[in-house]
């Protein structure tokens, strides 16, 4: 089994022991803790390996070191999605929590910190990491398809313009394609809905997430979408009139990448598409 590994950034041993003893009673080899003392060496190692943590516990203070706020644009610059809870033992302002969590997606946790908080915290994004996983070594399984069905729309040179009404327009005739050609495998489609039956999903939406580009942040927005969850910390939705579909909403988690949701009365949200470039159009 994978190990969840969560990343502790803090210069204080006691906070690491301390956080070595709160994973210790949960009993598990699946759970690892990366340490680090200096902010320095969290962005070298994100740099080296994105991936490489599923958490970061940051504290806001260091000795000799950039403080944990600084450190903030290079660790998002390295990894854009990784869940990040700012250690803090000082009080700061309510403006400038919402500032900070709004502009790099993170949670504070008060100093002295609380082993039923952290284990929460901990207990809840592995879950999700594991579910994640699991869905997409079970998609890779059918990654074939998705390679045929790419190869199809090559051919029939359907490329992403850079006019939001052009975008629309692409979407709405790889749908069609795709539905006359009954191309996406029956078994491809409740693997999804297994995972979200609660939700549905266009053809495009398919291809994508089935395809290279399913990763965390697209995860992040449709579990709670589809349990009725509250959004993750730094989530965003408004609704979108560009398209002119009715009650079609936008979901983001980074200013590149959104998620378009139609909301329909008396049916199960309908994911109708995902931009992955929308600095580009």
């Amino acid at each position: 089994m994978e190990k969840f590994i969560v990343g502790l950034a803090d210069d204080e041993d006691i906070i690491h022991n301390m956080i070595d003893t709160f994973v210790a009673t949960l009993n598990t080899d699946s759970i690892k803790v990366e340490h680090f003392y200096f902010t320095s060496e969290v962005e070298d190692f994100l740099y080296d390996n994105p991936n490489g943590i599923d958490m970061l516990l940051l504290d806001v203070c260091f000795e000799d070191s950039t403080s944990g706020i600084a450190a903030l644009p290079v660790i998002r610059e390295y990894a854009p999605e990784l869940p990040i809870y700012l250690f803090t033992a000082n009080d700061i302002a309510t403006n400038d929590i919402l500032a900070l969590s709004d502009k790099y997606n993170i949670e504070f946790v008060q100093k002295p910190v609380k082993a039923g908080e952290i284990l929460t915290k901990i207990q809840l994004l592995k879950k999700y990491t594991d579910n994640y996983r699991h869905i997409k070594n079970s998609l890779l399984e059918h990654k074939q398809y998705i390679d045929l069905i790419e190869e199809d729309l090559e051919r029939i040179n359907l490329e992403k313009a850079l006019e939001q009404e052009t975008f629309k327009n692409y979407i709405d005739k790889i749908n069609s394609h795709l539905e006359t050609n009954k191309q996406i495998p029956k078994d491809v489609k409740i693997l999804v809905q297994e995972v979200f039956p609660n939700l549905e999903f266009t053809p495009y939406v398919l291809v994508e997430i089935l395809g290279k580009n399913f990763d965390k942040g697209v995860y992040k927005i449709l579990k709670p979408l589809n349990d009725n969850t509250p959004l993750p910390a730094g989530a965003k939705k408004k609704h979108f009139v560009e398209w002119g579909i009715n009650n079609l909403y936008e979901y983001r988690l980074s200013k590149k990448s959104r998620i378009f949701v139609q909301e329909r009365s008396g049916q199960k949200p309908l994911i109708y598409a995902i931009d992955y470039n929308h600095d580009k159009h």
